[in-house]
């Protein structure tokens, strides 16, 4: 037994720094070395509150239980060895002796308990007790069950008295017995009865469980009861969990720290003075007496919400590692598929973060609360009566119900990072031992990309896996070529893939683009002016008029270029034919119009947006008197426009030649993309007609009569052969083969050659 007690005691957390005390310390014995030194102290009392309580209900004394024993059992010790722990002789052995045995020791575990939590040595039964605010009398059931549970003397001791009407092998231990160890008389024992009642903490918070069901026909007296196999467990200081039932809980320490945690100052501000207060006042809160006042529901409940990504998890984390309290997780999906009910597993839950002090952390909490089952309503009911701290997080919309409202203390929406949030996310989520080369900027990611911390922590973790073979054995060296190349891969996001517009990398700068000079001093001043307010709240929003569309998805494409950004391309025909469509954001799982999807901006590069009218659907809607435009159309068109007036970014619309049309006061800006000048126009059929036309001389009416662009240009010629070859010419035509494929071609062009032409100077 010795031999178990040492090992045991040298299992504690900090018990051979207790060892290193100094001697003058060892001497003084006014404190408990360690836990399991206190727990021994608990049992000797336990002990001798046994033994008292046997002296004040018997009157034969120790010899009727040596000469019983022996009756019963020849081999049996003599009974005075079970009384050694009382260091008196056997006639000296009475009521008065050992109450005032009893006395002296609680006087001196008292002094001995205060000054080791003076000394920061954890005890775990007095932070039990505490935690629980259980009184003097709850506390000696504690005391009584846990030495009965864990204590062979004192259960050796139990055994020999008799005092229980039914001997208990698992740890029970009868009502009846329990009001004869903790009371003076009859009296008290009647008093006493009101600690097994439902709504004494001891039953109410199972510390202690009823072994049957009490109804109209039971006396309390034949009853027996057990402590809560957690609370012997959490006593002891053994936080193994034994049953697997309970492997869907989760109890880790975070490794997060709380500066890591990038949110805006305000909200981050709030949060931490409330959790700090709530956390480090707890005392001060009980004394004032606001849980009497309220009554229930003092809690501290939180909800964090929004998309996936922004920091819920890792704010939680964060909090824990701050207040340095564990967290506790449930895995829904898990317990689901547990012989334990959801409702025990939900009680267990925060108990165990009651006895640990730890923060419940219920993640993609919706799911929990799905069609106000049973089962939500449960949780409901632990969160409502807990005083702990409980976090809900969730990256669905939730539509809270009146129930769940009630019971959140603050509620937390988390956003996409802005371009200042997004730098300090850039900075806080790269490791320490990691070495940056010289041309990683990380103002410049954060404006060139709209990334989430979940994002650029895998940025990070691609970037470095891909240094690591770089540099051999050497220090991890990280370059803005590796991020660059990461953040291209995190950057294929739910817009690209939802069918709904495209996303297209411009290739094509101004300076390349085949548009008169005029026009790409226009062009230029639209990028300075960019430049200029992109940190602002506004918007510019601009129509460019072409003959040919492809043309001004060019010209879109080289002003996002020169501002160092994306497109994103959508028809205008169809957001405007699909603008009360209701679609899915992929962030924020809210429901949308397809009008504002088409509008809002998306996790991946910083990026311009682009409409293209290609039937003239806006200029036709613009061109229309209103008496002559629908409710329908005035609708779409009223709602179109109020998005532009809104819109805080690059944004174009392309659309055929505008010529007399008056403009919408919601764009800032009119361009006619301008035909290319006649001797480019002349070059690019040159180039097209050599060896298939055999007159060059009318090549100029051409290009006066029909003017077009250099895309158009590529598009007529192209035809133009491929009718030769179909009908045996070799791929050669004569001129009015060439001039009656024009007219057509003038006559019926309404759209592109195909929608995001991924030829020339775009690339998906």
């Amino acid at each position: 037994m010795e031999l178990k007690s040492t090992m045991l005691k040298e299992s504690i957390p900090g018990y051979k720094k207790m060892l290193s005390i100094s001697s003058k310390d060892k001497t003084e014995d006014n404190f408990f070395k360690d836990n399991l030194d206190h727990l021994q102290a608990l049992e000797y009392e336990a002990k001798l509150r046994l033994t008292l309580a046997y002296l004040r209900n018997s009157k034969s004394g120790f010899k009727q239980i040596k000469r019983e024993k022996h009756q019963k059992d020849e081999k049996i010790s003599p009974a005075d060895s079970y009384f050694d722990f009382l260091k008196l002789p056997m006639e000296r052995i009475s009521v008065n002796e050992v109450e005032a045995l009893l006395k002296k020791v609680e006087a001196e575990y008292r002094k001995k308990t205060k000054n080791s939590i003076c000394r920061g040595i954890r005890l775990n039964f007095e932070q039990f007790c505490e935690s629980y605010g259980l009184d003097y009398i709850e506390r000696l059931i504690v005391v009584l069950m846990f030495s009965n549970n864990t204590g062979p003397s004192f259960r050796n001791l139990y055994e020999l008295f008799e005092i229980d009407s039914e001997r208990h092998n698992d740890g029970r231990m009868g009502i009846e017995a329990i009001l004869l160890l903790i009371s003076c008389d009859y009296r008290d024992q009647i008093n006493n009865r009101k600690y097994f009642s439902i709504d004494t903490p001891l039953i109410r918070e199972e510390i202690i469980l009823t072994w049957g069901n009490f109804d109209n026909t039971t006396n309390i007296l034949e009853e027996a009861v057990f402590l809560h196999e957690r609370v012997v467990r959490y006593i002891l200081g053994d936080d193994n969990v034994y049953d697997i039932s309970l492997r869907c809980i989760t109890k880790e320490p975070s490794n997060v720290d709380f500066d890591q945690v990038i949110l805006p100052k305000h909200i981050k501000k709030d949060i931490t003075k409330l959790i700090s207060n709530y956390s480090n006042h707890k005392v001060k809160r009980e004394k004032s007496g606001i849980g009497e006042f309220y009554g229930y529901g003092t809690g501290l409940s939180l909800l964090f919400f929004g998309p996936s990504g922004t920091g819920k998890t890792m704010l939680a984390k964060g909090l824990a590692y701050k207040l340095n309290k564990p967290l506790l997780s449930l895995n829904i999906e898990t317990a689901n598929k547990m012989d334990a009910s959801l409702e025990d597993i939900f009680k267990y839950l925060f108990k165990e973060a009651k006895l640990t002090d730890g923060i419940v952390f219920l993640d993609e909490c919706d799911d929990l609360f799905k069609n106000d089952s049973s089962n939500s309503r449960e949780l409901l009911i632990e969160i409502e009566k807990s005083d702990c701290m409980t976090i809900l997080a969730t990256n669905k919309p939730i539509s809270l119900d009146p129930s769940l409202d009630r019971r959140i203390m603050m509620k937390v929406r988390f956003e996409i990072p802005g371009e200042e949030q997004r730098e300090r996310i850039w900075k806080a989520l790269k490791p320490d031992n990691i070495t940056l080369s010289k041309d990683v900027n990380f103002k410049k990611l954060a404006k060139d990309y709209i990334f989430t911390g979940g994002l650029v922590k895998n940025i990070w973790l691609m970037a470095i896996n891909n240094s690591i073979e770089k540099n051999g054995n050497s220090k991890i060296i990280v370059t803005a070529k590796e991020i660059e190349k990461a953040a291209s891969y995190q950057a294929i996001n739910a817009f690209e893939l939802n069918g709904f517009g495209h996303a297209l990398t411009p290739k094509v700068s101004i300076n390349q683009l085949p548009v008169k000079s005029q026009n790409k001093k226009e062009l230029y001043g639209v990028t300075e002016v960019y430049k200029k307010i992109q940190n602002k709240d506004v918007g510019i929003n601009l129509l460019l008029g072409t003959s040919d569309i492809q043309t001004g998805i060019d010209v879109a494409g080289s002003i996002a270029l020169e501002c160092n950004l994306k497109l994103k391309i959508f028809s205008i025909s169809e957001v405007l034919l699909k603008s009360d469509k209701i679609k899915k954001d992929p962030i924020t799982q809210n429901e949308i119009s397809m009008l504002d999807y088409a509008f809002k901006s998306y996790l991946g590069p910083q990026s311009a947006t682009l409409f293209v009218d290609y039937n003239s659907s806006l200029k036709g809607l613009l061109s229309k008197c209103d008496e002559n435009k629908s409710n329908d159309e005035i609708i779409k068109l009223n709602a179109f426009l109020d998005r532009l007036r809104n819109f805080h970014g690059l944004l174009f619309v392309v659309t055929t030649p505008i010529g007399s049309l008056s403009i919408p006061v919601e764009f800032q800006h009119c361009i006619e993309i301008k035909f290319p000048p006649e001797e480019h126009q002349l070059n690019l059929w040159k180039q097209h007609l050599k060896d298939k036309i055999d007159n060059y001389d009318d090549l100029v009416n051409i290009v006066e009569r029909w003017p077009m662009h250099l895309r158009e240009i590529d598009y007529v010629a192209q035809q133009a052969e491929i009718r030769s070859l179909i009908k045996g010419g070799h791929g050669k035509f004569t001129l009015d083969d060439l001039c009656e494929l024009i007219k057509n071609y003038r006559k019926t062009k309404a759209t592109p050659i195909l929608f995001g032409n991924k030829s020339g100077a775009f690339q998906r």
